[in-house]
């Protein structure tokens, strides 16, 4: 917790908590080191928050990346795909919205990143918003399974 919880002074009495660690978030050390019974702790360690990931849309693929090592990334993509009128097929180019979070054990979940990916171009695949050479290269590329 942020806020170091209230309780009874004696809550640990009969727990031998002098050789326990206690993790808390980083800005609250000191308040956890000045207050019973969480001051009697043996250790009071802080909590590191991982990095917000950064989001990158490139030749079609979307790559996360963070400057926190060794953590889970947990995305939520979500798109409302433009029906095709008169018919019951959906057209899957358009505007994605990709949100990402970066968590690791031991370490305070970061912030949520966000951005948005525009495929309303069929052929774009570097996401530029236009029909290049690259984008053509990474399509024949694609097909021959390079």
């Amino acid at each position: 917790a942020e806020t170091v919880p209230t309780t009874a002074s004696t809550a640990f009495d009969e727990t031998p908590v002098e050789s326990a660690t206690l993790h808390v978030p980083e800005a609250s050390v000191s308040a956890y080191t000045h207050v019973a019974p969480w001051s009697r702790f043996g250790t009071i360690e802080k909590l590191e928050k991982c990095a917000t990931p950064t989001i990158s849309y490139v030749n079609g693929k979307v790559r996360f990346s963070c400057e926190t090592e060794g953590v889970k990334f947990v995305p939520v993509v979500t798109s409302v795909p433009r029906q095709l009128e008169g018919s019951n097929e959906f057209d899957i180019a358009g505007t994605f919205t990709i949100s990402v979070y970066a968590m690791k054990e031991g370490n305070i979940d970061s912030e949520v990143a966000t951005t948005t990916v525009n495929l309303g171009q069929m052929g774009d695949l570097d996401g530029d918003g236009e029909l290049s050479v690259t984008d053509i290269t990474s399509l024949v590329n694609a097909i021959l399974g390079k």
